[in-house]
C-alpha cells in the first residue's frame, strides 16, 4: 500500500478521534448537577404603608372666570359742560361710593335754585294773605249770622282760594327740591365701591341728560361660576335652593390667583347654584362669591388685584369623611387594583387586591372596599408582578409600616 493511500485512510479516523476527545473534555468541565432543592431567587425589596383609617376632609378642585354681578353704565342726569374731572376718572381705577368723578357747569342750576327759592317765598306769602282773607270772611259771616240765619258758602269763606294757595305752596316746595337735586347732580358720583371699566367723556365735553359717562362694576359683587362634576356632588354641602343663601352656613372656597409669584389667595363662599345643568357633561355650576375682593388672605394691598374676566383656580371645602382609607394614586394600577404584602408559610409574598375607588384627587384615592385596616400596602412601583412573589420589606424607609411580625427567610 502506498503512503498516499495510507494517509487517505487514516485521516478520517484521526479527525473522528479528535472530536471524541474534545467532547469528553467539554463534558468533564461542566459543574456537577445539584442534587438538593433549586436555589430561590432573591426577594424583591419593597416599601409598604400600614393601612390606618383617619378623618379626611374632601377638597374639590374647580375653576372659573371671574365676573361682576353688578355692572353699571353711569349716566349724567343733567346736561352741560364738564368743568372738572377727578384724577380717579380713568380706566382700571378703583372708586369709592359717593366719590365725585365729574363736575358739570352748575351755573344754570344755581340760577334755577334761586328762582325756585323765590317762587317758594311768593307762594308762602300768597298763602298767608289768603289765610288772612279767609279768616276775615269767616268773621264777617258770623256778624251777619246774628241778623239772618243764611248758611255760609265755601266760596264766601274763600276756602277754594285757600286750597289753591296751599297747592301752589306745595308745588313751589317740590320745584325747590328738584332744583336742589339738579344742582347736586352736576357732581357725578360713584354709586358704589367699584372699579372703572371705561370712561366716555373728558374735561370740556358737552353732555346731555342720560349721556353715558363711564362703565363700572361693583367690587363687592365679584363671583365665579364653578363647574362641579357629578362624582363630587355627594361630597359637597351645596345650597339646595337656586336663590342666594346666607354665607355664614355656606361651603368655604379658597381662590388662587396664579398670575403672580408667589400665588395669592382670596376667600369665597358658595352662595347658590345655577338653575340649569350642563346637558353635555351633566355638571352643575356653583356660585362662589368673593368675601373681600380688594383684600387677599395675607395682605390688605395684594400685589395684583383681581380682574373681571380672569381665569381662577378654586378649592372647595367638602365634607369630612370619618375613618377614611386613603391610598396614593401611584400605588393603584390601572385604577382597579393594588399590591399588598401577606405572610404565607412564614414568608412575605405579594398579593393582588381589587379595590373600589369612591373618590380621588390628583394625589390620593378614597377606597370604598378592597382593603382592610392593618393591610400592608406596597408603595414601590412594581408593574406587572405575579401574586405569590417573595418580597422583603424595606424597614429603613421613614414612614414605612410598623415592623412586620416575623422575619422573611
Amino acid at each position: 500500500m502506498s503512503a498516499q493511500r495510507l494517509v487517505k485512510v487514516l485521516a478520517p479516523i484521526v479527525v473522528l478521534l479528535l472530536c471524541l476527545l474534545l467532547a469528553y473534555q467539554i463534558s468533564q468541565s461542566q459543574p456537577p448537577a445539584s442534587k438538593g432543592r433549586p436555589s430561590k431567587a432573591n426577594p424583591l425589596l419593597v416599601e409598604v404603608d400600614k393601612i390606618a383609617p383617619r378623618d379626611f376632609q374632601v377638597t374639590v378642585e374647580s375653576y372659573g372666570v371671574l365676573k361682576a354681578n353688578t355692572r353699571t353704565n353711569l349716566l349724567s342726569l343733567v346736561s352741560g359742560q364738564v368743568l372738572k374731572v377727578s384724577p380717579a376718572f380713568q380706566r382700571g381705577a378703583f372708586v369709592q361710593e359717593g366719590q365725585v368723578l365729574l363736575v358739570i357747569d352748575p351755573l344754570e342750576y344755581e340760577v334755577s335754585l334761586q328762582t325756585a327759592r323765590s317762587d317758594l317765598a311768593n307762594a308762602e306769602l300768597a298763602l298767608a294773605e289768603e289765610e288772612a282773607r279767609s279768616e276775615q270772611a269767616l268773621r264777617d259771616w258770623r256778624t251777619q249770622e246774628k241778623i239772618n240765619s243764611t248758611p255760609a258758602r265755601d266760596y264766601a269763606l274763600r276756602y277754594p282760594q285757600l286750597k289753591a294757595a296751599k297747592a301752589k305752596l306745595e308745588t313751589a316746595k317740590a320745584k325747590l327740591s328738584l332744583a336742589q337735586k339738579n344742582l347736586e347732580r352736576t357732581k357725578v358720583r360713584a354709586p358704589y365701591d367699584g372699579r372703572l371699566i371705561e370712561t366716555f367723556v373728558n374735561k370740556g365735553s358737552v353732555i346731555s341728560t342720560s349721556t353715558p359717562v363711564a362703565e363700572l362694576y361693583s367690587s363687592e359683587s365679584l363671583e365665579l361660576s364653578l363647574p362641579i362634576a357629578s362624582r363630587d356632588l355627594a361630597f359637597l354641602d351645596l345650597p339646595s335652593s337656586e336663590s342666594y343663601q346666607d354665607t355664614s352656613s355656606s361651603a368655604y372656597v379658597r381662590i388662587e390667583n396664579s398670575l403672580v409669584v408667589p400665588a395669592e389667595y382670596w376667600q369665597a363662599m358658595i352662595v347658590g347654584t345655577e338653575a340649569l345643568v350642563d346637558a353635555e357633561n351633566q355638571q352643575i355650576y356653583a356660585l362662589a362669591k368673593i368675601v373681600k375682593p380688594l383684600t387677599s388672605e395675607k395682605s390688605e394691598r395684594p400685589v395684583q388685584a383681581l380682574k373681571v374676566g380672569q381665569y381662577l383656580h378654586a378649592n372647595i371645602q367638602g365634607k369630612t369623611i370619618d375613618e377614611a382609607i386613603l391610598v396614593p394614586n401611584s400605588a393603584i394600577y390601572q385604577g382597579t387594583y393594588v399590591y399588598v404584602v401577606e405572610k404565607i408559610e412564614k414568608q412575605d409574598v405579594l398579593a393582588r387586591r381589587e379595590v373600589n375607588v369612591r373618590w380621588r384627587n390628583e394625589e390620593l384615592s378614597l377606597i370604598e372596599s378592597g382593603l382592610n385596616i392593618g393591610d400592608l400596602l406596597v408603595r414601590t412601583p412594581l408593574g406587572q408582578v405575579t401574586s405569590g412573589t417573595r418580597v422583603a420589606i424595606d424597614k429603613r424607609v421613614e414612614g414605612a409600616a410598623d415592623k412586620h411580625q416575623g422575619e422573611s427567610p
